[in-house]
C-alpha cells in the first residue's frame, strides 16, 4: 500500500518447495482473508497426479489467477514434452501459464511451450534472468508470450523491452517474499 500496489498476484513457497496440493490450499485460506491478493497456482513436473488435484480442487476459484510449473531444481527448464500433461489438463481453465525463466536455457523452453500452445498466454517469470535479451526476444517472436520483470537489475531491460514488444505485455514483478 505504501508503494501504490493496491492488488498483488502471490504464490506459495510451501506448495513450490514441499508440497504443491498442502501449499495451495494454505494460499486459498490466505487468499479467502485478503481481499486485494490473488494467487497462482503451483504444479510440479515430478508431482503430475497431485498437481492435477490442486488443479481441479482450486482453478475454478477467481482468486486464482493462472499457473506456475516448478521442476525439480528452481534453475530447471520446464520442457514441453515433460509438461504435456500438466498444461493439457490446464488449457480448459483459459488462465495465464506462469514459467520460471531465469536463464536463456528455461526461457528456450517456455517460447516452445508458447509455440505450441498458442491459445495460452505464458508469463515469463524472472525475466530470464542476466539472460533478459533472451526473454525480450522470445515475446518479439510470438505474441502470446508476456515478460514479469524481477530478475537482475539492468537499466537497459525495461526500456529495450517496451521498444521490441511494447508496454501491454510486460507485468511488473519483484520475485520476493
Amino acid at each position: 500500500a505504501a508503494r501504490g500496489v493496491d492488488k498483488a498476484i502471490v504464490m506459495s513457497a510451501h506448495a513450490r518447495n514441499i508440497d504443491p496440493l498442502a501449499g495451495n490450499r494454505i494460499l486459498k485460506v490466505t487468499l479467502d482473508q485478503q481481499p486485494n491478493l490473488y494467487g497462482c497456482l503451483i504444479t510440479h513436473l515430478n508431482r503430475v497426479e497431485t498437481s492435477i488435484e490442486a488443479m481441479k480442487e482450486m482453478m475454478n476459484n477467481r482468486r486464482f489467477l493462472g499457473m506456475a510449473i516448478a521442476g525439480n531444481h528452481d534453475m530447471e527448464p520446464v520442457h514441453r514434452l515433460v509438461a504435456d500433461e500438466l498444461i493439457n489438463a490446464y488449457r480448459r481453465y483459459s488462465k495465464p501459464l506462469f514459467l520460471f525463466a531465469n536463464s536463456a536455457e528455461m526461457v528456450e523452453a517456455a517460447l516452445d511451450i508458447a509455440r505450441h500452445f498458442t491459445m495460452i498466454k505464458i508469463v515469463l517469470l524472472g525475466m530470464g534472468g542476466s539472460d533478459w535479451r533472451a526473454a525480450i526476444a522470445a515475446a518479439h517472436t510470438v505474441s502470446n508470450i508476456y515478460i514479469e520483470t524481477s530478475g537482475p537489475l539492468d537499466r537497459a531491460k525495461l526500456p529495450s523491452a517496451v521498444e521490441s514488444i511494447g508496454v501491454n505485455r510486460i507485468l511488473f514483478g519483484s520475485g520476493t517474499p
